[in-house]
């Protein structure tokens, strides 16, 4: 971006101006994604129709964002596994132990297949989607969320045994949202001692 100082009157009434749209568009792309989340968390598959008057715009607001309904599920479900990694990044930033900050992680991953409400909008948001059971999104973040702590816990290679990791905890959360199961606190504590562990023996 220019700095405003150089710029022309008439050149800096135009930024303004693209400012302002700027902030109106994100605006309602976060009314709409928070729409579909609610929605779509309802278990349905509601209409253009219905997110758009849920979220207070226009059916051509809708389509200015959003090429088809298809490319909105996608982004609902993108949001989601945004929040769920960030909602383990959370749990993690309050823990300084590495050992702690570990079962933080797990914790919180897990906790999203021990709620059904959460569990159940997993479930329809990523069906609507076609997303399957394809988590590499959310594998990536939190792959880059657990390098740090398993270099604290002693790993020779963070990077790489923080995506093997992460592959095989939303693996596993996967399978429980799929098959509506909850993840035991015997499984929790085997999943936190068997990636302490397997960072140690890799040494």
């Amino acid at each position: 971006m220019s700095d405003p100082g150089t710029l022309s009157k008439a050149d800096a009434a135009v930024q303004r101006s693209l400012q302002r749209r700027q902030s109106a568009a994100e605006a309602e792309v976060g009314r709409l994604i928070e729409a579909g989340r609610t929605l779509f968390g309802d278990g349905g598959n509601p209409r253009v129709a219905d997110i758009v008057r849920v979220a207070g715009v226009s059916l051509e607001a809708f389509y200015r964002y959003f090429g088809s309904k298809q490319e909105f599920v996608a982004a609902v479900a993108e949001d989601g596994g945004r929040r769920v990694t960030s909602y383990v990044e959370h749990k993690m930033s309050a823990e300084a132990d590495p050992h702690r900050r570990l079962r933080a992680a797990v914790e919180a991953l897990m906790s999203q297949a021990s709620r059904p409400e959460l569990a159940a909008a997993a479930r329809n948001i990523l069906n609507l989607a076609g997303a399957g059971r394809d988590g590499a999104p959310v594998q990536a973040s939190l792959a880059d969320l657990l390098a740090p702590t398993l270099k604290d816990l002693g790993s020779s290679d963070p990077s790489s045994d923080a995506s093997v990791a992460a592959v095989a905890l939303v693996g596993i959360l996967q399978d429980h949202v799929w098959r509506e199961t909850k993840p035991s606190r015997r499984e929790v504590d085997h999943l936190v001692g068997f990636i302490a562990a397997a960072v140690t023996s890799s040494r």
